[in-house]
């Protein structure tokens, strides 16, 4: 519809490798806000160039670490699967399929040497859970969580998978790592109330970064997302949030550029729960001064 062109949702960015471009889902030039494809735009801003064509949901694009490939899930054979192509200035090489399955493939994660890819696999159920498999397609996928809810996996420099996964006994989601395996699955940080999910690693594998979503209490409708993250060389692993404080957002993604992070300047800012109780109680008092 006209209504729905008129709005564009840029998400899922991923960076190049040498961190001049960034590619992209958005539903420019489509009929309908849920219809994606690939795009890419340089880091330093201009106008974006579209990369994939035809009628099908391109999304979750990943670029590998050498700047060769793009890895994206797509509905073009039916089911989401994962494909990959060459990646050029402005456009793709012809597509190729890496997964065959019936069940939608979704949240690719490239391991270091490019070799093999992480995913979540959401069943007719919708319960998800995570594999792996050659990036080239060849052999056998192979299961590494039983889930029912373990989601958007993080393939990190140190054999490890930094993952989301429901908490027991609560609704929320919290990140958990595992070895890449499998095995040693344990919970990174609890924090209650909130949902966190979308885990990235710095590219020294210091930090693991992610989005915390607020909900509300009372229907569950989310109303803050923010960029939250670890510093895994901490003693006492604990959450901290950035983000702007001045209005309650949603933020649903984010891409980390290949660059070194300052801990002095990270660390400067607050532990996540106590940003958030001030975000929302600045936000309840200006509504409170609005009336």
């Amino acid at each position: 519809s006209l209504a729905s062109r008129s709005v564009i949702v840029d998400r899922s960015p991923t960076f190049t490798p040498d961190g001049k471009r960034i590619v992209f889902t958005s539903n420019r030039e489509r009929d309908d806000i849920s219809d994606t494809s690939l795009w890419v735009i340089a880091a330093a801003g201009g106008e974006p160039h579209r990369l994939t064509s035809g009628d099908y949901v391109d999304r979750d694009p990943r670029v590998s670490r050498d700047g060769t490939w793009v890895y994206f899930c797509s509905n073009r054979g039916g089911s989401f699967d994962l494909y990959r192509a060459r990646i050029g200035a402005s456009a793709l090489s012809e597509t190729e399929q890496i997964t065959k399955s019936d069940k939608q493939i979704l949240s690719p994660s490239l391991s270091p040497d490019g070799q093999e890819v992480a995913y979540m696999e959401v069943d007719e159920l919708g319960q998800s859970s995570l594999w792996r498999t050659a990036a080239d397609g060849s052999g056998s996928p192979r299961r590494l969580s039983e889930g029912p809810m373990d989601m958007t996996p993080a393939w990190g420099a140190e054999g490890q998978i930094a993952f989301a996964a429901g908490s027991e006994g609560r609704t929320d989601t919290d990140l958990y790592l595992m070895n890449t395996d499998g095995t040693n699955r344990r919970k990174l940080v609890d924090a209650p109330k909130t949902d966190e999910t979308g885990p990235r690693w710095s590219y020294d594998g210091r930090y693991l970064f992610a989005i915390g979503m607020y909900r509300s209490a009372s229907d569950g409708k989310p109303l803050l997302g923010s960029i939250i993250f670890v510093d895994l060389k901490e003693r006492d692993l604990s959450l901290r949030a950035i983000h702007d404080p001045s209005a309650v957002e949603s933020r649903i993604g984010l891409a980390l550029a290949p660059i070194a992070f300052s801990a002095r300047e990270l660390h400067k800012n607050p532990a996540y729960q106590d940003a958030l109780h001030e975000i929302l109680l600045q936000n309840a008092v200006e509504n409170a001064s609005a009336k």
